[in-house]
């Protein structure tokens, strides 16, 4: 690490992390984790409060959007402070219409109505501290492209995923029951709706389990109808469900053979999100197949490093493929992983980071040229 100049250690830099206790996963691998890298370098770093922080900071990276209101208010009063937004889910096309599409999908459940906020007035207020920030960072191409309606500043940047999950990987193993592997939030899991034929065909086809790695908590659109373990007992194929913990997640996703990530493309906020579900079973050596949004289209080349699966019957055969042939699974496991170590690793994301913290060079009256700082 190269020495910075001695102006460097009276700068001061804020975080509003994703959640209140900041462990999220946005937390953990994406704005936080670059704060703790800074902290490294020599940097004063403290949490930003946007109600009531007396603080001067150079530069604030915001990861939450709890108090959106007083965030805009002060964007407008501290002018010479360098505002980043790491915006790594594509909010513009959420709330409403996404929690009115997740509970169509569900059988049998009434339309929810979305009465939490205005969904035009919460677009309104994104829209508006989008422009005011001096850099956004986004995870996904797709993201990207509608924020720089917005921002001419925008940034693709991956999760950091190296750190969570590169200490283990995949001895393939071929056995006489498979083991499918999903992880995610428990809202999510409604994207089986899109495969389930495919499973109901997979069953009869071959022994086959389906291990869901979830949350424990009940989102509020599920209590009309049961919880999300009640909802996976719909499926038509032995599912297992597990608590999905920090601690274990990487040893517990490796007890599975082949990871799937079906996603209903009907869905415009799950259809841009990026490739974090690819990239942390290649990362733990495990063979994917997934639902061909921009992202995995991007992020898998069909046959070579994984599959993508444009409709039921090519689940069915693409599965299947990986299920029968041993020497595919290897060959997507290790190709994966070579390109998940490399893409998604500290060590290629956190010079994205400084040439985002570069570009604010110039943008605002300041008694230092950043570009100076980073560019060392």
């Amino acid at each position: 690490m190269n020495k910075l100049k001695s102006y460097v250690w009276n700068m001061m830099i804020g975080y509003y992390p994703n959640s209140e206790k900041g462990d999220s996963p946005v937390d953990r691998r994406r704005g936080g984790r670059i704060i703790k890298e800074l902290i490294n370098y020599g940097f004063n770093t403290s949490n930003y409060n946007p109600e009531n922080d007396s603080k001067h900071f150079d530069i604030v990276i915001i990861s939450g959007l709890r108090n959106i209101d007083s965030i805009i208010a002060d964007q407008l009063r501290k002018i010479n402070t360098y505002f980043i937004l790491d915006l790594p889910d594509a909010l513009l096309l959420s709330a409403g219409p996404h929690l009115r599409m997740i509970s169509r999908i569900m059988r049998g459940v009434r339309v929810i109505e979305w009465k939490l906020f205005g969904i035009k007035t919460f677009n309104q207020k994104l829209t508006k501290l989008i422009s005011l920030c001096d850099a956004i960072t986004v995870g996904s191409s797709t993201q990207a492209k509608l924020l720089f309606r917005y921002n001419k500043n925008v940034s693709k940047i991956p999760d950091i995923i190296d750190e969570e999950y590169a200490r283990v990987c995949k001895r393939v193993s071929l056995n006489n029951e498979t083991r499918l592997v999903w992880e995610g939030f428990g809202e999510n899991v409604l994207h089986f709706e899109v495969i389930r034929n495919a499973l109901k065909e997979l069953s009869l086809r071959y022994s086959i389990e389906l291990h869901v790695f979830s949350n424990e908590s009940i989102p509020k659109y599920f209590k009309h109808a049961g919880s999300v373990e009640r909802y996976l007992s719909t499926l038509p194929c032995r599912t297992i469900f597990h608590p999905w913990r920090k601690e274990t997640c990487a040893d517990d996703l490796l007890k599975g053979d082949i990871g799937i990530i079906p996603i209903d493309l009907r869905n415009q906020f799950a259809s841009a999100k990026p490739e974090n579900k690819l990239n942390i079973l290649r990362i733990l050596g495990l063979p994917a197949v997934a639902t061909p949004t921009e992202a995995y289209r991007e992020a898998i080349q069909d046959g070579i490093d994984g599959f993508l699966a444009f409709n039921s019957r090519e689940w069915v055969d693409k599965v299947g493929q990986l299920i029968e042939d041993i020497n595919i699974r290897e060959r997507f496991g290790y190709i994966g992983r070579e390109k998940a170590l490399k893409q998604a690793s500290f060590s290629n994301i956190w010079p994205q980071w400084l040439k985002v913290l570069s570009s604010l060079d110039g943008r605002k009256e300041k008694p230092f040229p950043l570009s100076d700082i980073f560019n060392h």
